[in-house]
């Protein structure tokens, strides 16, 4: 009898701590009442009249793998969402990631991905042009400095010339 409950319980894998802590979690559910550990759940299954359905064996296999997903997902960041969009774009976003090979939020992502990438670009760009910009501001009012400054000393040689012709006249 054992090793029959052990081969029915044998998608569990015991030296998992995750999946251990998920087990006694989901069978203490199941029984009603607190099981601490494997010994626990083999003695539950099988101190019950009724061995558990395969269905119910199922349902908990189904139950982890559900559980793993969602963690998986957790892991990278990553959190469902929806979305209202035009049926030719769900159209688009269906054939191009069949066409791809890839699942439509990987598609999606890329699309982000290569979106954000352009606008890194442009803004580096920008920023260069703008650096560009600020030199050739400087650049400019120094010339603008020096030619006001020429025109003022020739403006002052042109009114000194006047007075020597003035005084070479006398």
């Amino acid at each position: 009898m054992q090793a029959d409950i052990c081969s029915v319980l044998g998608w569990i894998d015991w030296s998992d701590p995750i999946q251990t802590r998920w087990a006694i979690k989901y069978f203490s559910k199941a029984a009603g009442e607190p099981l601490s550990s494997y010994n626990a759940i083999l003695a539950w299954y099988a101190a019950r009249t009724e061995n558990l359905s395969q269905t119910q064996l199922t349902k908990a296999k189904n139950s982890w793998a559900v559980h793993k997903y969602r963690n998986k997902q957790k892991s990278k960041l990553k959190s469902p969402i929806q979305l209202s969009l035009p049926h030719d774009v769900l159209l688009y976003i269906r054939k191009t990631s069949k066409a791809l090979n890839i699942t439509q939020s990987e598609l999606i992502e890329g699309i982000i991905e290569n979106q954000e990438e352009l606008f890194n670009k442009a803004k580096t760009k920008n920023e260069t042009l703008k650096k560009k910009v600020e030199f050739l501001n400087e650049r400019f009012q120094i010339q603008h400095t020096i030619i006001t400054s020429m025109r003022q000393k020739i403006i002052d040689l042109e009114d000194e010339i006047i007075n020597l012709k003035k005084q070479a006249r006398k």
